[in-house]
């Protein structure tokens, strides 16, 4: 009995182990590996980095290069730093889980040099190139100058700013008082104008009264000469008017007398 029950369930099992890969899910491709962050830090706590450095100098005397990887499990990524061209050493990792945190550095001492710029590669296995940063290393009296140079730049550019609006608002000032004038002397042409104008209606209008004054004493004078020679005639015809009448009376009186002789 417990032979049959035996041999009963390892056939069950033996279907199983057969027919299980048949209906078991597709494995998933990975996904592609990702770098999701990378940067210069003066520290890291807790995997995490607590600032991004843009630039060294020799106040700092240990600087470390954080990288965050995703879906690079499994693989074995490396560091690379380079000084000027010349590599200065390497570090390993081992990417163990799906998103993976690492970091190395590099101590810097004072006194050596260390000017120029730091470079580092995240190299895969093959030796391929996967990303890479950089950064300058500087003395402090540099930075200094640096930082001064920045300073008196900044100023610069702000003087000739508050230069640019000066001359700006001198500009509009300008304009306005001009545009002011404009309409003045607009207003100035037009009275000259009228007053010329007016003038010149006035000595018209005197000369055209002066003229009509001649024209009417000529007129009255005209007028007075004509009266006088029409009196003057008027009184000359009555004069001979009468000188006639005297040189033809004693005719009639010579005449009827005659007349009466005859009678």
């Amino acid at each position: 009995m417990f032979f049959k029950d035996f041999k009963k369930w390892c056939v069950v099992g033996f279907l199983i182990f057969i027919i299980n890969p048949v209906f078991a899910e597709p494995e998933q491709p990975s996904k592609e590996g990702e770098i999701t962050r990378s940067l210069f830090t003066s520290s890291v706590q807790n995997h995490e980095p607590i600032d991004q450095l843009t630039i060294l100098s020799d106040l700092i005397s240990e600087a470390f290069y954080f990288t965050e990887f995703r879906n690079y499990q499994g693989r074995t990524l490396k560091h690379q730093w380079s000084h000027n061209g010349k590599v200065s050493h390497s570090i390993s990792f081992t990417i163990n889980g799906k998103r993976w945190r690492v970091h190395s550095s590099k101590s810097f001492i004072s006194g050596t040099k260390q000017e120029g710029t730091w470079v580092v590669k995240i190299l895969d296995e093959n030796g391929s190139v996967l990303h890479t940063d950089s950064i300058d290393y500087i003395r402090a009296s540099t930075q200094a100058e640096i930082d001064a140079a920045e300073a008196a730049a900044e100023k610069a550019a702000q003087e000739q700013e508050e230069k640019s609006t000066e001359i700006t608002s001198n500009k509009n000032t300008a304009d306005d008082i001009q545009a002011q004038e404009e309409p003045t002397k607009s207003n100035s042409e037009v009275d000259t104008k009228s007053v010329k104008a007016n003038t010149d209606n006035t000595v018209t209008t005197e000369s055209e009264k002066q003229e009509d004054s001649t024209k009417s004493d000529d007129k009255t004078r005209s007028e007075s000469e004509t009266k006088q020679l029409t009196t003057e005639n008027k009184n000359q015809e009555e004069s001979t008017a009468s000188e006639s009448e005297k040189t033809v009376e004693p005719k009639k009186e010579k005449s009827s007398k005659t007349e009466d002789d005859s009678a």
